[in-house]
């Protein structure tokens, strides 16, 4: 059940799965749980502010459930930007109302989980900060949201680095465009490409503008899938904001399942796994000068894509997260 569609919601996949989804109001919600009475609910991470809402519907309907027909709780935790912080800026309040208001909606909003599957380390040590009475009092397991292996890597790539994402200050798309634009200079032989769109396309432009480095405005996502196929390095250097940080990243996960060495920022939910992995972090907030400096070096010595490759799962860590919350032996 849903409240809105996302736009990268895709109806066929949807279908493809033999699933059904099934959009409610807040108005809705509460019947169409009575009706269906779900022996599994998984519901938006506890940190999602924005579903707090939802959420105290949900814990009002579960005060007036039985005990042996309430339905057990779970939800997918990726969430690595600080609450408090989070709170803070959205509230324009003090730390100290800002902890409180989190303290009274974990306690008193948020439905206590039976199970929690972190998708980051990052994540995990979010939540065990910030709540962990929550957590302590529900099965929790770390499954890092990596891919599985796409199905033919290639091992020849045609281009040097790929930025791919939304054309925004936080995705450091100016700053990347002028590290590939530094590269293309230095090295005229590497070619570098940037997709995606958004606010930022007119600055883009105009970094790029007379240089070699292609740009691709909104490409199809097919059209994004093999950019990405014939690429060495993927490129995504998020920086945080007070209400928003890295959670995984799509264009990583993408990379990673075509054998791509990565580079990004210690903000990235998946940094700490990246950097263990032997890929390339870059400083916080980085310069295109930093930026290029770590693009660089990995376009020099990139991670062969067969190493790559078998550092991911054979099964999709989504998959196996939905698997694990969902599999109760009694459900």
């Amino acid at each position: 059940m849903y409240l809105e569609a996302s736009y990268d919601l895709d109806g066929e996949l949807l279908e493809a799965t033999g699933r059904s989804a099934t959009r409610v109001s807040y108005w809705s919600l509460v019947p169409a749980l009575r009706e269906r009475r779900p022996k599994v609910l998984e519901l938006n991470e506890a940190f999602q502010v924005n579903a707090w809402p939802i959420m105290a519907l949900v814990s009002i309907w579960l005060a007036f459930t039985q005990r042996r027909t309430r339905p057990r709780i779970v939800f997918y935790a990726i969430e690595n930007l600080d609450p408090i912080e989070s709170l803070r800026s959205r509230l324009r309040s003090t730390q100290r109302v800002a902890i409180l208001i989190l303290s009274l909606a974990l306690r008193f909003v948020v439905p206590t989980p039976d199970r929690v599957c972190f998708g980051s380390q990052a994540a995990e040590e979010n939540y065990r900060r910030r709540a962990p009475n929550l957590v302590a009092r529900a099965e929790t397991r770390l499954i890092e949201a990596l891919p599985a292996p796409t199905s033919s890597v290639q091992t020849a790539p045609e281009m040097a680095a790929i930025f791919v994402g939304s054309f925004e200050d936080r995705k450091s798309v100016l700053q990347t465009s002028e590290a590939f634009t530094l590269l293309a200079r230095k090295h005229p032989d590497w070619c570098f490409t940037v997709a995606g769109k958004g606010p930022l396309q007119r600055e883009v432009q105009s970094i790029l503008n007379g240089g070699t480095v292609e740009l691709r405005i909104d490409p199809p996502r097919a059209v994004v899938r093999d950019l990405i196929r014939r690429s060495s390095v993927l490129v995504l250097a998020s920086r945080p904001t007070p209400r928003w940080k890295e959670q995984i990243g799509l264009p990583i996960l993408e990379a990673l399942a075509e054998g791509l060495t990565v580079v990004t920022t210690p903000d990235t939910g998946l940094a700490s796994w990246l950097s263990a992995n032997g890929h390339y972090l870059t400083q916080s907030s980085p310069s295109g000068s930093q930026i290029a400096k770590e693009v660089e070096k990995a376009i020099i010595s990139p991670l062969p894509r067969a190493v790559v490759v078998s550092t991911l799962p054979a099964v999709d860590a989504r998959i196996a997260a939905d698997t694990w919350m969902n599999g109760w032996d009694d459900a």
